[in-house]
Parts: structure tokens; C-alpha cells; sequence
């Protein structure tokens, strides 16, 4: 009898928890929503997680970098919400759809005792030129988005050019010398361009120019200054996909409400113009954003400023690959190497992930093992050039030896760049040493390596990123890597990983 009273008690507690559960609303279906957003939104994910989960709302995310977000808008790859960095991208029947959520300025980040120096604490009619002309007197070291592949960066060079033109951009100011000149002389003062959204964070530079909300909350105090020729700034469009159900409407307004509640405000992503956040009123911040920030242009005019930037203005790129040609590494991974490595060379590939070819950019491929083989170069765009680099790449054969000297082929690296140093730096390029490597690497040339990077005066300018062509990168090389202010890459598709490590991310 006992048994029967305890399960009649049982079954009705269990009834009572699942009325209440169910008058809760925690039994009620969860309603799914798929967000495609840029990587620079990749920091307000838990945040919205957490309010998805509060609401019921199941959230999945797909973050895409500038160029592949471009990409994905033209051809309309579409989930059930896109949020690019800016409105420019949405193709125009969009544009209504889209709520701006952040207001986000490119500004200037500098060292509070340089700007101090510079006089610029209390100054609030700072040009573009002025900005790049004490880089250039070496006031600073100056990081910036690379401007195919970020949209900060994107933005800063249609700030400088609408600054050289005085107007909102358009195809007779993108050709106009004077615009051209003012973008080409902040983007010569580029110490060092990185081709990831989320760049801001680990920049080792003494300034930054980068989006206002990332430098505020980077973790160092950087005095912040507005162009006042030249203010870009990105709404970062929130957009439900017509067509979309109740229920992904519904999960939509909930996040849409609580990005533009000022939840954000905090950690510096403005969300409105005029703020009321602590962050706002420190380090050069101001509450309220100028009103005099630029017109972004057409759409067509700025892609075409991009190609500009990327063909014409911009420094060009020297970039060495060391190609790990030991029999360790596998038959297959081998071949891999070399097709990813004939990308590089490839001007439509690379166009698509928003770097393209140079006239004066230079590449180089050191094949090594112990030892290192005969380098295969290419110096700017021309066809002939590229070509023949690719057909050399497509030859290269293993060697017998087994072992590698990742070390040794760094010396040798940093020789060939030398041949394209003057007055003993590499001010003119925007130097990358990329090492693929199978594994584990000789180490009996690494105190010479070291010895001869502190003896080098370009050595400290150069970045150095390391891919694994199979397995993980060996933890020494990583170490090496990230002192540079380089990456250790060695998830996703060989491909990618020299893709990533070229595009500096």
C-alpha cells in the first residue's frame, strides 16, 4: 500500500512541475534565428546569447570577414538576419530593412603622452594630413585594417580620399591627384596592416586607426582623435530578411531592441550619437559625435576606391614564404603546399578575398628543409611574372632529407628582404615572413636567428606568421610568431591557412 501512496505523490508532484513549467512558458517552443554577421560583430555574441536565452530565442551565427561579407550580399547568401559592419554593402532593396544599431566612428587611437606631446589633448580640428604627416615625422608607429579586408580600413581611405576631394566621394573625386595623394599618404605611414576585424585588441603599435568602440574597449588607454576633414562612420545595419516568418520576426525585434537599448554603451559601441556613458568622456571620447562626419558614397564608387587603395595606393607587400619541402611531410600535405602557395600568385583568387595584386608588390618562395633551395620570386603584377612563379611552384619536388630547419630559412628570409631595404628599414613595404612547416623543426640555428633579428634594423618591422601544413604548429615557432605580432594558424583547409597567414590575420 505504502508503494502505491508514494507513486500517487510522486505523479502528482511531477504533474504540478510540468503545470508550472508549462504556465512558465519554459515548455513553449524555442524559436530559432540565423544570424550571418561581420567578424567585427564577433564580440557581442554573448551578450545576445544571453538575451536569446532569456527569451527562448536559439541562436546560430555565422561571422564572415569584409571581403566574403561583400561577397555574400551580392549573391545574396542570406540567412534570416544579415549585420555587415555598414549599410554601403546592403544591395539597395535591403537598405529599408536594415536598423542601425551601432554608431561607429574610424577614428584615431595614440598614446596619451604622444598626443599630449603633439598638442592634440585639446584639440578637436585634427586633419587627415596632419594625422599622416606625424606619422611620417615618426611621432608614432601606426597599425590600421588592411583596406580590402576590414572595414575599418575601408572606411579610414574613404575618409582620406573625401578629405583630399572636400565632398562626398565620386568617380571624378576617386580620380582627382589630390584625393588620390591624401589617401596614398596616410596609407605610406602604415606600419603595420592587419586583414582581421578583430585586429584592434593586439595591435603593438604606439597608434591605431581603427573603429572608436573597438579602441575604447581594447584594454589600453589610447587618447582618441576625430578627423574633422575626413569622419567615417559605420551603422552597422541590423537587417530581417524579407520573406522571414512570425516567429523570426519576433526572435528579430527582441535583439534588434536590446542593441539599440544602450546595453552596449559600457564597453564603447555607441549606440546612438550622443552618449551618455562614462567610457565616452575619457581619453579625447567624446559624448557627442561630430555632426560633420562625411557622406558615405555610392556603392559602385566605393568598391572602386578599394581597388584604388589595393592596386595603386597602398604600400606594396613583401612577402616571403618558406615552403617545407622535407620528406616528412606527407605526399599529399606536400602537393597541398604547392597549390596553396600557387594561389598566391594568382591575382582573381586573391582579388576575391579582397587583396589584390600590386604593382609593386614582391613575393618570394624559399623552398627549405636543412637546408634551402633556389628562391622563386615574382615582383609586381604582370602576368608573365606571376605565371612563371606559379609553373616554378608547380615543379618544386621534396627533398631526401627528412628534417627541417625553420630557423635557418628564417635567416635566409630576412637576407632576401635586406635586398629590398633602404637606408636599412623597409619603410616602403609592408613586410610578412609566412613559414609553412610539417612539424618539429631543427633548432640548433635558432640562438643564430635570434642573434641576428636583434643585429637587423628592418627585423623588428616584419611580421611573422607560422602555418601548419599538418598537425599543430610547433610551440616555439608560435611563440616566435606572436612576438611579431604574427599568428600561429593551423585550423581549417591548408589553403585558407596561407590565405589567412598572407592577409594578416
Amino acid at each position: 500500500m505504502f508503494k502505491y501512496v508514494v507513486g500517487a505523490m510522486l505523479s502528482f508532484w511531477a504533474f504540478a512541475v510540468s503545470l508550472v513549467l508549462i504556465l512558465s512558458g519554459d515548455f513553449a517552443p524555442r524559436l530559432g534565428l540565423n544570424i550571418l554577421a561581420s567578424a567585427a560583430h564577433r564580440v557581442h555574441e554573448d551578450d545576445l546569447r544571453a538575451v536569446a536565452s532569456a527569451n527562448r530565442i536559439e541562436l546560430t551565427f555565422q561571422y564572415l570577414e569584409a571581403p566574403e561579407m561583400r561577397a555574400a550580399l551580392d549573391n545574396e547568401v542570406f540567412s534570416d538576419v544579415v549585420w555587415p559592419m555598414t549599410s554601403l554593402w546592403l544591395p539597395p532593396e535591403m537598405r529599408a530593412q536594415g536598423v542601425a544599431v551601432l554608431h561607429m566612428p574610424v577614428v584615431l587611437g595614440v598614446a596619451p603622452d604622444i598626443a599630449e606631446d603633439l598638442g592634440w589633448t585639446q584639440r578637436e580640428d585634427i586633419l587627415w594630413s596632419e594625422i599622416s604627416d606625424a606619422a611620417q615625422s615618426g611621432a608614432f608607429t601606426l597599425s590600421m585594417g588592411a583596406t580590402g579586408r576590414t572595414d575599418d580600413g575601408a572606411l579610414a581611405v574613404l575618409g582620406a580620399l573625401a578629405a583630399g576631394w572636400g565632398d562626398v566621394l565620386t568617380p571624378e573625386g576617386l580620380a582627382n591627384p589630390t584625393a588620390q595623394a591624401s589617401a596614398r599618404h596616410l596609407l605610406a605611414q602604415v606600419d603595420r596592416s592587419v586583414g582581421r576585424a578583430d585586429w584592434v585588441a593586439g595591435a603593438q603599435t604606439q597608434a591605431v586607426i581603427g573603429f572608436e568602440g573597438d579602441i575604447l574597449s581594447a584594454g589600453r588607454p589610447l587618447h582618441i582623435v576625430y578627423p574633422a576633414d575626413g569622419l567615417a562612420v559605420a551603422d552597422a545595419p541590423f537587417a530581417l530578411i524579407p520573406g522571414r516568418g512570425a516567429e523570426q520576426a519576433q526572435a528579430y525585434a527582441v535583439l534588434r531592441d536590446h542593441l539599440t537599448s544602450g546595453a552596449l554603451d559600457a564597453r564603447g559601441y555607441r549606440t546612438k550619437p550622443a552618449m551618455d556613458a562614462e567610457i565616452f568622456t575619457k581619453n579625447g571620447a567624446r559624448p557627442k559625435l561630430p555632426v560633420d562626419a562625411i557622406a558615405l558614397p555610392d556603392p559602385q564608387v566605393a568598391r572602386d576606391a578599394l581597388t584604388l587603395a589595393e592596386t595603386e595606393l597602398r604600400k606594396p607587400a613583401l612577402t616571403v614564404y618558406l615552403a617545407d619541402m622535407s620528406k616528412s611531410v606527407t605526399p599529399e600535405a606536400f602537393e597541398d603546399q604547392k597549390e596553396a602557395l600557387k594561389r598566391m600568385f594568382e591575382p582573381a583568387i586573391l582579388r576575391k578575398h579582397g587583396m589584390d595584386v600590386n604593382a609593386r608588390d614582391v613575393n618570394i618562395v624559399i623552398p627549405y628543409a636543412e637546408n634551402i633551395d633556389q628562391p622563386i620570386s615574382a615582383e609586381g603584377n604582370r602576368a608573365i611574372n606571376l605565371d612563371f612563379a606559379q609553373d616554378q611552384i608547380s615543379k618544386a619536388v621534396q627533398s631526401d632529407s627528412v628534417s627541417r630547419d625553420a630557423y635557418y630559412a628564417l635567416y635566409e628570409a630576412f637576407e632576401a628582404m635586406g635586398h629590398h631595404a633602404s637606408g636599412a628599414t623597409l619603410s616602403g613595404f609592408d613586410p610578412r615572413i609566412v613559414v609553412l612547416t610539417g612539424g618539429e623543426t631543427l633548432d640548433n640555428t635558432k640562438e643564430a636567428l635570434y642573434a641576428h633579428m636583434a643585429q637587423t634594423p628592418y627585423a623588428s618591422a616584419v611580421t611573422i606568421d607560422v602555418v601548419a601544413i599538418e598537425g599543430e604548429v610547433p610551440a616555439a615557432l608560435t611563440t616566435l610568431a606572436v612576438s611579431t605580432g604574427g599568428t600561429a594558424h593551423a585550423a581549417g583547409l591548408l589553403r585558407d591557412r596561407v590565405m589567412a597567414a598572407r592577409a594578416g590575420n
